[in-house]
């Protein structure tokens, strides 16, 4: 929690003095906080109304360091439940048995132990298991390559002297054994294949497995003003590379087509075509054909 009231249930103020000194005045360094709400109702589908923890906010006394950005939580082969956050320039890894999310321990403060975001601070912990591959069968079948990576941990780049890194998602790619808790063999810091453009978002998991992305479009010095479609995420092995393509669903909300070339069309070197001159949002299509020979070609497909 960044604002201490947030996290407090409705018509809930601290009793005199606060739970802890720091939430009345907060200061860096403070141990963290975690506010926990809970689905009003798990029979609906779209768990639509939730309700915040009598307890909260949940201090965690006695652990100090710059923790922020709780990730989602997992499961442990003892059934203990398992959570990221951020610990100055680590990662560490939390841990508890305590069903109601109010008993924390540190884990392991060096989960991920070097500063994988460039050194600046980071918020927005996220860690899942590698989405499936669409070009390796070993990988879409769920049994990756022991030379693969198996999850992916991630976090938001939240303090940068580029204003178009600011929010940035990055994410550490490595084998995570669920019996030890251990996460290694990780690799250097990456985008999405998105880089600067999508900022301030967040990658899920859904019921069939699917990792989904929504996020920001970012037009510079952190001037946000759309969200993104849905995309899922797929790793390519080849290009160890994270994907994020539109999510198949959206071609069924496909309308009039604003614009189409009945039959090819041969734009001059150095020059350009406009095709689509109006509308917010629409899909874009193109069939490219490359000469069987001759020189190199070098060709741009661009939104404007």
């Amino acid at each position: 929690c960044y604002n201490i009231p947030d996290c407090l249930p409705l018509n809930k103020t601290p009793p005199t003095g606060g739970y802890h000194p720091e939430i009345s005045a907060p200061r860096l360094g403070d141990p963290p906080h975690v506010g926990v709400a809970w689905p009003v109702d798990l029979a609906d589908p779209n768990l639509t109304n939730w309700a915040k923890d009598a307890h909260n906010p949940i201090a965690f006394p006695g652990m100090r360091g710059g923790f922020a950005g709780p990730s989602n939580l997992w499961r442990g082969p003892g059934g203990e439940i398992n959570m990221a956050m951020a610990l100055g320039r680590s990662v560490a890894r939390f841990e508890t048995t305590d069903e109601r999310l109010h008993n924390w321990t540190v884990a392991d403060t060096k989960f991920l132990p070097y500063g994988a975001n460039n050194g600046h601070g980071t918020t927005g912990m996220m860690f899942f298991p590698l989405p499936a591959s669409n070009t390796t069968p070993s990988e879409a079948s769920g049994a990756p390559l022991a030379s693969q990576p198996t999850h992916m941990l991630g976090g938001i780049w939240s303090d940068h002297t580029d204003p178009f890194l600011v929010g940035t998602p990055w994410f550490v790619l490595g084998r995570y054994d669920n019996a030890t808790g251990d996460f290694t063999n990780t690799t250097e810091a990456q985008p999405l294949d998105s880089g600067k453009t999508v900022i301030w978002s967040t990658v899920g998991r859904v019921s069939d497995g699917r990792t989904l992305h929504l996020g920001w479009f970012n037009f510079g010095a952190g001037n946000a003003n759309c969200l993104t479609v849905p995309r899922e995420v797929s790793y390519d092995p080849q290009l160890q590379k994270l994907l994020a393509l539109p999510i198949r669903e959206i071609t069924t909300l496909r309308g009039d087509s604003l614009a189409s070339i009945a039959s090819p069309v041969a734009v001059p070197a150095g020059s350009s075509h406009s095709l689509v001159t109006r509308g917010t949002s629409f899909d874009f299509e193109s069939a490219v054909s490359l000469p069987t020979a001759g020189k190199p070609v070098s060709f741009t497909l661009a939104v404007l």
